[in-house]
C-alpha cells in the first residue's frame, strides 16, 4: 500500500517507528517595510489593526498599526505625518512614544512603543468595575502623561480606556497621540457596532465641531473615562452615536452616586466637574485636577469583581457571543475557525471532527479572544472559500484555516492565521504525525494561534494514550458520541470500553467513556449497573484531573436521572466552569432551567447549544417542547421544523407533535399526525408508543382504561429511573385527563410527585389539568413540586457550585 494512500489503516500503527510531533517549521513572518516582522495582533479598531511587531534594524520589539486603505488618501497620510513629528515631542513614562510611519505595498502603517500589559477596557470589562483606590492611581498617571503632552502642545483628542494600558509595572500609559487629530471628524465617528469609541468620551465643544480645542477636552475624557472605571457603567449611553453624542449638550453629566449611592462625595465633585458642559467650569489644567485626584482620602476597600454580562451572585447564561460593541471595548479579537477540510478519504472525517473541536473547545476559553461558535462556521465547509471574505461576513479580526489528509501513517494538518482587514498571514504551520497523536496537533496549533494573537492557551498540556489503538478508539468513540443518536451512542459505548480496557489510567477516555454511560443509562440493557460504572468511572477521572468536563456532566447525568436535581444542577455548573462550551452540560442545565419556570433563560441556553453545534436537533425539539407548552403554537413548529432526516430524531419530533395534539384535543390534528406517522421509519418501540397515544384523541380511548395496559406500556413502579418513571407518569396523567378519569389521572400525577417531579411548568400550563386545578389533592400535589422547583432554583442562583 502506497504510502500517499489516504484510506491506509492506522490503528494499530507502532509510535515507536513513526516520527513523534513532527512540525513543519513556521513560515517565515510577515515583513513590512523590509523592517518589520509581524509577531503577533495586539487588537484591532476603527482606524486600523495594531499588531507586536520586530524591528530587524534595532532589534526592538514595537507596536505597528496598519490604518485601514480608507483612511491611507494623501491628504490623510499629510495629516498623520504632521502629527506623528508633534507626538514625538512627548517623552514621558505614561505616554507610549509614537516613533514613525512608513508603507509597504500600498499599506501606510505607524510605529509605537510596544507596552507589554492589559488595555485599560479589557480590565475594566474583567472585573466590573475597579476599587477606589486603582481608580484614582490610574487617573494620577493619566494626568501626568497628558500633564507631558499638553506641555509640549499635543492634544489627545481620543482619550477612552481603550487607549490607555496598564502596563505588567501597574503604570498607566496613554497610546495613540496623534492620530484622533489626523483623522477627519467623520472617520472618528465611524463605529463598528454603534456607539463604540469617541462619540462616548468626546467634550461637548467636541461635539460641536469646535476647531478651538485646548487640554480641557481631554479632561472631559477623563471625567467619562473616571465615571465608567467607577461605576461600571458608561456616562453616556444611547442608541445611536447621535444619541450618545447630543446627551451631554442636552442634559447635565449624570453623577456616578446615581449608580453608588456610597461614593465618597469628594470622589463623584471630582468627577462631575471635570464632566463640566463648558469648558471654564472644569479645572484648568491636568496638573490641577491631579492634585484634586491626590488630596482625596477613601478606604482601602476592593470593589466586588461584578461582571457586566451577568448580575453577581447568579448562573452566568453564556450567551452565544457578546455583541460588537463589547468585542471592541474589551478589546478582544475575534476569531473565526474556519471548519478544517478533509483532503482525505471520507472514512477520516472522525480525525477531522476531533481536530476542529478541539482547536474551537481550546481557544474558546482563551481570555481576549471571543471565538465564533461552529453555529456560525459550519457552512463555509468548502475548499474554494475566501477566507477573508467569510471573516469579514462574521464579523471577525482573524481566521483560523486549515485542513488534513491522512498520508499512509501520518496525518498532515496545515493551519494559517489569517487577518481579516489587511489579509497579513501572522502564523502558519504544517503537522505530520501519527494518528495517535492527531490531539496534540490540536494542542500545539492552538497554543501557536493564542500566541499570535499575544495572549496564552492557560491549560497545562494533556496527556495521550501511549497506545496508538487506545487513542483511535477513543477518537471514533468520542467522534460517534458527539453525534448524539442513541443507537449510535450505544456504539461509541463499546468503542470507549475497548479503549478504556487498553489504556485504564487515561483520565479523558475514562471521563469520556463515563459520559456515554450515562447517556445510555435506563435504556433497553443499561440497567443501575450501567449508573454504577459511570460514576466510578467518572469519580476516578476526576481525580485523576479536575479540570476533566465530561466527568462532571457524567455525574450530572447520573444524579439527574435520579432525580437529585440539586446535585445535578452543581455538576453541570462545574462542567461549564471549565468547559463553557459543553454541549451536554448546556443542553441538560436548559432543560431543567425549562422545567422550574426560568423558561427566558433555558431559550438562551438552547440558542447558544445551536450556536456551538448546529447539527444538534435535540435542543430544538426541547425549545419546541417548552414553545407547546406554554401555548406558543407557532414557536414549537418553528423550532421543529421538517421531519429530520435520521431515524433517531424522528420519534423526538413526532412525540413533540403528538403530546402537542393531545394537549389541545385536536382530532384534525391528530389524524395528519397519523397519516404522516405510516410514511417514516422510527424504531418499533417508539411507534407503537405513539400509535397509542394518537388513538387517544382519535377517540379509541380503551386501552387508556386498561389499568394492565398501562403499567406495562408506561410503568411508574419502583424499578424504573425516577425520571424515567415520572416522564411515564406525565403521559398516563394527560391521556387519562383526556377521556375524563379524574381520579386516575391524580394518580398518575401522584406517581410524577412520588418519583421527583420538578415540571412545574408543564404541571400548571398544561390545559388537560384545568377541570380539576381546585382539587385539593390537585393543589396539595402542585405545592411540592413547587417546593422542589424552587430549590432547584436555588441551586442554579447559588454563586458557585459549592460541593462539587
Amino acid at each position: 500500500m502506497s504510502d500517499a494512500d489516504p484510506q491506509a489503516n492506522t490503528i494499530s500503527a507502532s509510535l515507536e517507528g513513526a516520527p513523534t510531533r513532527m512540525t513543519s517549521p513556521e513560515e517565515s513572518p510577515q515583513l513590512l517595510g523590509g523592517r518589520y516582522e509581524l509577531l503577533g495582533m495586539l487588537g484591532a479598531g476603527a482606524m486600523g489593526t495594531v499588531y507586536r511587531a520586530r524591528d530587524r534594524e534595532l532589534d526592538e520589539v514595537v507596536a505597528l498599526k496598519v490604518l485601514k486603505k480608507e483612511l491611507a488618501s494623501a491628504d490623510m497620510i499629510e495629516r498623520f505625518r504632521r502629527e506623528v513629528k508633534l507626538a514625538r515631542r512627548v517623552t514621558h513614562k505614561n505616554v507610549a512614544r509614537t516613533y514613525d510611519i512608513g508603507e509597504d505595498g500600498g499599506d501606510r502603517f505607524l510605529t509605537m512603543e510596544f507596552i507589554e500589559g492589559e488595555m485599560l477596557g479589557a480590565l475594566l470589562a474583567r472585573k466590573g468595575r475597579l476599587p477606589l483606590e486603582d481608580v484614582i492611581r490610574y487617573g494620577l498617571d493619566v494626568c501626568a502623561g497628558l500633564a507631558a503632552a499638553h506641555a509640549a502642545n499635543v492634544l489627545h483628542r481620543d482619550l477612552k480606556p481603550e487607549n490607555v494600558i496598564v502596563a505588567k509595572d501597574g503604570r498607566a500609559v496613554i497610546t495613540d497621540f496623534g492620530i484622533a487629530r489626523a483623522a477627519t471628524r467623520e472617520e472618528l465617528s465611524r463605529t463598528v457596532g454603534g456607539i463604540v469609541g469617541t462619540p462616548a468620551y468626546m467634550a461637548p465643544e467636541q461635539v460641536e465641531g469646535s476647531a478651538d480645542l485646548d487640554a480641557r477636552a481631554d479632561l472631559y475624557a477623563l471625567g467619562t473615562m473616571l465615571f465608567e472605571l467607577i461605576t461600571g457603567q458608561m456616562a453616556w449611553q444611547g442608541d445611536s452615536i447621535v444619541t450618545v453624542a447630543a446627551g451631554r449638550l442636552l442634559k447635565p453629566p449624570p453623577d456616578p452616586r446615581t449608580v453608588m449611592p456610597n461614593l465618597p462625595a469628594p470622589v463623584a465633585e471630582l468627577v462631575l466637574k471635570l464632566m463640566a458642559r463648558y469648558r471654564d467650569d472644569r479645572f484648568a489644567s491636568a496638573h490641577d485636577t491631579a492634585i484634586a485626584l491626590d488630596g482625596l482620602v477613601v478606604a482601602p476597600a476592593s470593589a466586588p469583581a461584578v461582571s457586566r454580562h451577568a448580575p453577581s451572585g447568579t448562573l452566568p447564561l453564556l450567551p452565544a457571543l457578546p455583541s460588537l460593541r463589547e468585542q471592541r471595548s474589551t478589546g478582544a479579537r475575534v476569531v473565526a475557525i474556519l471548519p478544517v477540510l478533509n483532503l482525505g478519504a471520507s472514512d477520516d472525517l472522525y480525525l477531522v471532527d476531533n481536530v476542529n473541536e478541539d482547536v474551537v473547545d481550546l481557544l474558546s476559553v482563551v481570555p481576549g479572544l471571543l471565538v465564533r461558535p461552529r453555529g456560525d462556521t459550519a457552512r463555509f465547509d468548502d475548499p474554494r472559500r475566501d477566507v477573508r471574505e467569510v471573516g469579514r461576513s462574521l464579523g471577525a479580526d482573524v481566521v483560523v484555516d486549515g485542513s488534513l489528509r491522512r498520508l499512509g501513517d501520518t496525518v498532515r494538518a496545515s493551519f494559517r492565521l489569517i487577518s481579516v482587514e489587511d489579509g497579513f498571514q501572522l502564523w502558519a504551520r504544517r503537522f505530520d504525525r501519527p494518528p495517535a497523536q492527531l490531539l496534540s496537533i490540536a494542542d500545539d496549533a492552538a497554543e501557536a494561534i493564542a500566541r499570535a494573537l499575544t495572549t496564552e492557551l492557560g491549560h497545562k498540556a494533556r496527556t495521550r494514550a501511549s497506545d496508538p489503538e487506545a487513542e483511535d478508539l477513543f477518537l471514533r468513540g468520542r467522534f460517534l458520541m458527539r453525534r448524539g443518536w442513541l443507537e449510535v451512542v450505544r456504539e461509541a459505548v463499546e468503542l470507549l470500553g475497548r479503549a478504556h480496557e487498553r489504556a485504564p489510567d487515561d483520565a479523558r477516555i475514562m471521563g469520556t467513556y463515563a459520559l456515554a454511560l450515562a447517556r445510555v443509562y435506563g435504556t433497553e440493557s443499561f440497567g443501575h449497573e450501567t449508573a454504577d460504572r459511570a460514576r466510578a468511572l467518572a469519580t476516578r477521572a476526576a481525580e485523576l484531573d479536575p479540570m476533566q468536563p465530561e466527568a462532571k456532566v457524567a455525574l450530572a447525568i447520573v444524579h439527574l436521572q435520579h432525580q437529585e436535581v440539586d446535585a445535578a444542577v452543581r455538576y453541570f455548573r462545574a462542567a461549564l466552569a471549565v468547559a463553557p462550551n459543553s454541549v451536554d452540560a448546556l443542553d441538560w442545565l436548559a432543560r431543567v432551567m425549562a422545567e422550574v419556570g426560568r423558561v427566558d433563560d433555558a431559550f438562551a441556553l438552547f440558542r447558544q447549544v445551536n450556536a456551538i453545534d448546529p447539527e444538534t436537533v435535540q435542543a430544538r425539539h426541547q425549545v419546541a417542547r417548552v414553545r407547546s407548552i406554554i401555548g406558543d403554537r407557532a414557536g414549537m413548529l418553528e423550532a421543529l421544523g421538517d421531519i429530520p432526516s435520521h431515524p433517531g430524531d424522528i420519534a423526538s419530533w413526532f412525540i413533540i407533535q403528538t403530546r402537542d395534539v393531545v394537549w389541545r384535543r385536536d382530532l384534525e390534528g391528530a389524524k395528519r399526525m397519523s397519516e404522516r406517522l405510516a410514511s417514516v421509519t422510527v424504531p418499533a418501540s417508539a411507534r407503537f408508543a405513539l400509535e397509542h397515544m394518537l388513538l387517544v384523541p382519535l377517540g379509541q380511548d380503551t386501552l387508556v382504561r386498561d389499568r394492565a395496559f398501562l403499567d406495562r406500556v408506561l410503568p411508574v413502579d419502583a424499578s424504573r429511573l425516577p425520571r424515567r418513571a415520572s416522564f411515564n407518569a406525565q403521559l398516563r396523567a394527560e391521556m387519562l385527563s383526556f377521556v375524563g378519569l379524574k381520579a386516575e389521572a391524580l394518580e398518575a400525577l401522584r406517581s410524577c410527585d412520588a418519583n421527583g417531579l420538578i415540571d412545574i411548568v408543564w404541571l400548571d400550563r398544561c390545559p388537560l389539568f384545568n377541570p380539576f386545578r381546585s382539587d385539593p389533592d390537585f393543589t396539595t400535589i402542585r405545592n411540592r413540586v413547587a417546593l422542589r422547583a424552587q430549590r432547584v432554583t436555588a441551586a442554579l442562583d447559588a454563586r458557585s457550585p459549592a460541593g462539587v
